[in-house]
């Protein structure tokens, strides 16, 4: 399922037994339980201070898996010197990004907001040399990061 199948202007309407209208989520988003997010945006801060911000867009699928695998792993053993669930579930959420992104299926940064970011200038490099929100060459710019 995609985003435009989810989030989109010709997506399905509902009406509820009070008659109030509004569009169809095909999706459980009530679902998702909050304390584990807040848990796992803790670690994505952390990661973003040390590591800097969208980095993990720059690391490879199986890279993500085997250090989810490595905290399931360390946590099942009893280890409590690192909140390694709430890794296991960011590498989770890292490879599904670089799935989906890989897929062409995600919703790009706003230009403001990650136009000079190693990952955004990575990828334009990769294309045509041009930066795909901002259409500006990234030759001879400094990478921050």
């Amino acid at each position: 399922m995609s985003i435009e199948d989810i989030v989109s202007k010709d997506i399905k309407t509902h009406t509820n037994e009070k008659g109030g209208r509004q569009s169809h989520i095909p999706v459980r988003f009530d679902l998702i339980d909050g304390k584990a997010l807040f848990a796992m945006a803790a670690v994505l801060h952390e990661g973003a201070e040390k590591y800097g911000e969208n980095n993990w867009r720059l690391i490879e699928i199986e890279d993500h898996l085997n250090h989810l695998i490595m905290h399931a792993y360390a946590w099942l053993s009893g280890d409590q010197t690192d909140e390694h669930l709430s890794h296991a579930l960011c590498r989770a959420m890292f490879a599904q990004g670089v799935d989906l992104q890989e897929d062409n299926n995600v919703i790009k940064p706003k230009k403001e907001d990650n136009c000079l970011s190693v990952w955004h200038m990575q990828k334009a490099s990769q294309r045509s040399g041009k930066c795909s929100i901002c259409n500006e060459s990234d030759i001879g710019r400094e990478i921050q990061g």
